[in-house]
């Protein structure tokens, strides 16, 4: 293992980080997934079950500039291993309220109070995590890429594993489970030499790098641009996807819960091969920008069509096409982000994105559930779908109506 500025690591230390990465964000992605299942069948109210999602990512996002601040001032994997267990333990608390409340009512008001609690605990571990990487090894790019890919393949594959989980055993012993994963996870962080930091003083750090952050995103249009293109679709298809959705496949192919994971499967699936092709393509090209809009588009457009497919192979397709157009966007917004900002913004900017992947589609999520209840299901998911797609030609225009603005002011210029 190479030399760190902390001395020379343990050998092993980056394998059993990936085991606990592996662990912890297969926790996650089953919580999550059952959280809204769970919630949408025993509450049978979309808003009450979009407020469970949006409890759990909001207060998640809330503690991100915090715990990450925290993260810079004492050694991080006691943090983090705290906040793990934190998450077991909301976790731990949803199965017993499974098991024990037997009216909808309980049952949703509960969860709604423990996904608070579990985005309490979790809120910035994502970013603490990455943080380790360059304490285990001096070459970051390749870990970052298998981490990654960790958490597409358990955001993949997380669903339809709660989903045999809870038809075979129910979701008390499901949700157990879960929680035996994120304590696994908690006391496999491997042992490192961390030195803490007393110098800075948090108040301060944190009001004046939020000012900061802002004036960067305002000054520079790359970066405004890249998060306008981002917010659309994880605001306006993302939010409704996780929490309205299923609620709308129960109703129109009841009975199938290996169906409704699968959905999840195939969306996962999607998002690696639009990773893929951003890699080979999207990432090249000089117009990256306007194909992120194409993409995104084109996963609005999908989800706006998802209502009226009466079969399941037509919905499984769509499942794999909206994937494919929500992959693009999330592997090239980062980074466009990181090209556009300088090394003393560039953890603030990156935690923005953070952010932008939380609180955009809890707050989705809410308005598409409360539209849902009123509306109906279907036609709230398709308003949302239709939504996307004039927002982002929108955007799009407003992106390129800039790039004349400043190209015709700099042939101006003596």
């Amino acid at each position: 293992m190479p030399e760190t500025p902390q001395g020379r690591e343990p050998r092993g230390s980056l394998t059993v980080f990936y085991l606990s990465t592996f662990l912890g964000v297969f926790a996650h992605a089953m919580f999550i997934y059952g959280l809204v299942v769970v919630v949408t069948d025993r509450a049978h109210s979309t808003t009450v079950t979009s407020l469970a999602y949006f409890m759990a990512f909001f207060t998640m996002a809330i503690m991100t500039p915090s715990r990450a601040l925290l993260a810079d001032l004492q050694p991080k994997i006691p943090l983090l291993r705290r906040c793990q267990i934190g998450m077991a333990m909301a976790v731990l608390f949803v199965a017993l309220l499974v098991w024990m409340a037997k009216e909808g009512t309980a049952v949703g008001v509960g969860a709604i109070i423990l996904a608070g609690l579990y985005g309490y605990a979790s809120g910035g571990i994502a970013g603490t995590r990455m943080a380790l990487l360059p304490q285990i090894v001096r070459n970051v790019a390749g870990p970052t890429m298998v981490v990654q890919t960790m958490i597409t393949v358990a955001f993949s594959i997380g669903p339809l594993l709660y989903a045999e989980l809870r038809v075979a055993t129910g979701d008390s012993i499901a949700m157990t489970g879960v929680a035996l994963l994120l304590m696994a996870s908690a006391f496999t962080l491997p042992r490192l030499a961390e030195v803490q930091n007393k110098d800075k003083a948090p108040g301060q750090t944190v009001w004046v790098g939020t000012t900061e952050t802002y004036e960067h995103f305002r000054d520079v249009d790359l970066l405004w641009q890249a998060l306008l293109l981002g917010t659309i679709p994880a605001l306006l298809v993302l939010g409704p996807i996780q929490a309205v959705l299923p609620k709308m496949m129960t109703l129109s192919f009841p009975g199938d819960e290996r169906f409704r994971a699968g959905f999840f499967g195939l969306m996962g699936a999607g998002l690696f091969l639009g990773s893929t092709l951003s890699l080979a393509h999207v990432g090249r090209s000089a117009h990256r920008k306007m194909l992120v809009g194409l993409f995104v588009i084109i996963a609005g457009t999908t989800l706006a069509v998802m209502p009226f497919v009466p079969s399941k192979a037509i919905f499984s397709g769509l499942a794999l096409i909206c994937g494919i157009g929500l992959g693009v966007p999330g592997a090239v917004i980062p980074v466009l982000l990181q090209e556009g900002t300088n090394s003393q913004f560039r953890s603030r900017v990156m935690n923005t994105n953070t952010l932008r992947v939380t609180v955009m589609p809890a707050i989705g999520a809410v308005l598409c559930g409360a539209l849902s209840d009123g509306a109906g299901v279907k036609l709230s998911i398709a308003l949302f779908g239709v939504a996307s797609v004039v927002l982002t030609v929108a955007a799009l225009a407003a992106i390129r109506r800039s790039e004349r603005i400043f190209q015709s002011r700099a042939s101006s210029l003596p």
